[in-house]
């Protein structure tokens, strides 16, 4: 039996049909007055006893109504995870080690509602004699994304740590493990509880995982269905271009054509040579032993796509037979199963594994992967509202704000769910004083046999998506948005002997001239700054492998974002700098200098006790990359200093301090020890 409430108007209509007597409904009048009253009420109670009536159904029900429903079956509705980041614990002067306990609490300030969040530390924390800050990975106290902070927000430490001057946090807090769970999420995961509660089954394995803190999706594949066989794909001519998988072959046996599918896509270069092979598995469209073919390879095989048959040859390399008998693949969604040092992602590996264990079927082994990425970059190029007026200090904390949500957008997708762009474009014009989304512009990327595949993308492109397989989700890596040109300086450095000073401000002119010809978007070639330098010397030449060029971004990005780096374009000779669309391209700071010192030196670190040989290796090369970052963002003529040596050592996880000892360092120019270079001091 259904409840079908009825409307004011059809309760209106009826009592008005029903009086005999009062014939005066005009608007106004008393009657009609008293009949729309009663109408009005009796309307709203039929809405009420409808809600009451959905609130009982799994489909229907919803918030804490639906709560109550799945709670029949034993179902609770999960929570979000805690926000994670950063924060810098600082002083000013003082020689005494201070220890910062696991547990203390640091928090933004107070909100005009009189709210603040507060996070507490998950590690303890030694800042050494000859150390000025540490970082300390904090949580929040409360799960949730509203304990999300932006950079420079945690300053507050409610129970001040002895030495401490002040704290901050460098980087924004986020929630980067699961939501909240939706409705939908959880009517769908209470009409699967029946069907995985007898175990041994793909829902039973996948609720079960989902059920875990810090897991936001889980999918598990069977791969003994339809046989398969590998396939060797060869370029006949040269060129860029992407097979895509899926993309159909044939193979001629026993007097008739078996389909196969790739299961990967397939990239060749322009540096790629003629006859380059390339090995992928395929997949037979019959299941099972029907699709089996005993041949004796290689065989020919046909493409379906016509434009294919000019471009490449494939051969079959195999036979066709099924495999994997009794092997599932378990792909999760878990931040921890691929973030933090060895020891943790092995301990979140052994959580999950356990989980599987104990609903697996008998005989079926299982291999847990992460989820596949979908990495994407993206620049957004927005309009601001006309009656909004911003320092460039605020312009670019409001452009950071909007990335901050295009990446809460992304992270909230889950495996198999591709990127729309519409849904997208709504995300963003949801916001406040954004009049206009004009352009984006990127990339997304996956790996395939270790081999990073690339596919551009805009926001003119006819299909208006990022696709992804059932196994992948999107993952934001490098998201940029401009409300405004930007400009992109290049700093450079070269070197050339017996340099003066008339000659370099003449190589300045000359790629002031340069830069000054390039259009907004244009690049530039390592070849064209090499022929401008070398009009301003007017004779000397550029020594070999000497120029240096560095890009420095008008926002933050990872060190292997494309962008951010040079990138060869036509061999080991030329080089390109990336300038994305919304960047104008302007000289930085120009240094030619004559000469060259080599330092060389040692830092000793200081570790955990318990530190795995492994961990020391990443530690190692983490501390080599840290301080060639510093190195690297050192201008011209400027001092090496050992304490910010010492502090770019210590900004890496798990080294609780490092020392040096300037009498193991040395300065080498042309071949020589310069005794008066190093400072003792």
């Amino acid at each position: 039996m259904t409840f079908t409430p009825r409307k004011y108007k059809d309760i209106f209509d009826e009592m008005r049909a029903m009086s005999q007597v009062v014939t005066d409904f005009e608007v106004g009048s008393v009657a009609r007055t008293m009949y729309e009253s009663f109408s009005y009420e009796m309307a709203l109670l039929y809405e009420k006893m409808n809600m009451v009536y959905l609130s009982a159904y799994v489909d229907t029900a919803k918030g804490n109504q639906l709560d109550q429903v799945v709670a029949v079956l034993g179902i609770v509705r999960s929570q979000p995870d805690f926000a994670e980041g950063t924060v810098s614990f600082r002083r000013e002067g003082g020689g005494q080690e201070i220890v910062i306990p696991i547990g203390t609490l640091v928090a933004t300030e107070e909100s005009s509602t009189g709210e603040k969040t507060v996070y507490e530390t998950v590690k303890a924390a030694s800042l050494g004699a000859s150390r000025t800050n540490v970082d300390v990975a904090v949580r929040a106290v409360s799960r949730g994304e509203a304990q999300e902070a932006a950079a420079d927000e945690v300053v507050v430490m409610p129970r001040p740590v002895p030495g401490i001057k002040f704290v901050n946090n460098d980087a924004p807090i986020r929630l980067v493990g699961k939501r909240r769970e939706t409705d939908e999420q959880l009517r769908e995961r209470a009409k699967n509880t029946l069907i995985s509660s007898g175990k041994a089954t793909i829902l039973s394995i996948e609720n079960a995982l989902l059920s875990l803190s810090g897991v936001r999706d889980a999918r598990v594949r069977e791969n003994f269905y339809a046989p398969r066989a590998l396939v060797k794909i060869t370029n006949k001519v040269t060129l860029k271009a992407t097979i895509p998988r899926g993309a159909i072959l044939s193979v001629l046996f026993g007097g008739k054509d078996h389909y196969f599918k790739t299961l990967d896509p397939i990239s060749f270069k322009p540096s790629d040579i003629i006859g380059t092979g390339k090995e992928v598995k395929v997949e037979a469209l019959v299941e099972g032993q029907a699709g089996e073919i005993n041949l004796s390879p290689p065989l020919p095989m046909q493409w379906q796509d016509g434009a294919m048959v000019s471009k490449f040859d494939a051969s079959i390399l195999t036979p066709a037979k099924l495999e994997d008998f009794g092997l599932i693949e378990v792909y999760v969604d878990a931040p921890r199963l691929e973030e933090g040092t060895p020891t943790e992602i092995a301990i979140e590996r052994q959580r999950i594994e356990a989980e599987i264990e104990k609903v697996r079927a008998a005989g079926i082994f299982s291999i847990l992967k992460p989820a596949g990425k979908v990495v994407t970059n993206g620049i957004f190029r927005i309009d601001l509202s006309a009656s909004l007026t911003l320092s460039p200090e605020e312009r670019r904390e409001f452009e950071e704000r909007v990335e901050d949500e295009i990446e809460d957008f992304l992270i909230a997708l889950r495996m198999g769910k591709p990127l729309l762009y519409g849904k997208l474009v709504k995300a963003i014009l949801s916001l406040e004083n954004i009049e206009n989304l004009n352009d984006f512009r990127g990339s997304a990327s996956r790996k395939v046999l270790q081999e990073e595949l690339l596919f551009p993308f805009t926001f003119s492109d006819p299909e208006k998506f990022i696709e992804v397989e059932a196994f992948e989700r999107i993952q934001a890596r490098h998201i940029g948005v401009a409300s405004e040109d930007k400009e992109l300086k290049v700093h450079i450095a070269y070197q050339s002997l017996n340099l003066s000073s008339v000659e370099i401000a003449a190589v300045a002119d000359q790629l002031n001239n340069l830069f000054g010809g390039k259009d907004l978007g244009e690049t530039i070639k390592q070849s064209e700054i090499e022929t401008a330098i070398l009009a301003g010397l007017g004779g000397p030449s550029i020594e070999a492998n000497s120029l240096v060029l560095r890009p420095e971004s008008w926002f933050p990005g990872p060190a292997e974002d494309p962008r951010a780096l040079i990138q060869d374009l036509t061999g080991p000779v030329d080089k390109e700098v990336v300038v994305t669309y919304v960047e104008q391209l302007v000289p930085g700071t120009v240094f030619g200098y004559a000469d060259r010192i080599q330092i060389t030196g040692a830092i000793k670190l200081i570790l955990p006790l318990n530190i795995l040989a492994d961990e020391k290796v990443e530690v190692r090369d983490a501390v080599a990359t840290a301080v060639a970052a510093y190195l690297d963002q050192l201008g011209p003529e400027a001092d090496i200093v050992f304490a910010d040596l010492v502090e770019a050592a210590q900004t890496v996880s798990l080294v609780l301090a490092a020392e040096v000892d300037s009498d193991d360092f040395r300065a080498i120019l042309n071949g020589n020890v310069q005794p008066n270079v190093i400072d003792n001091e």
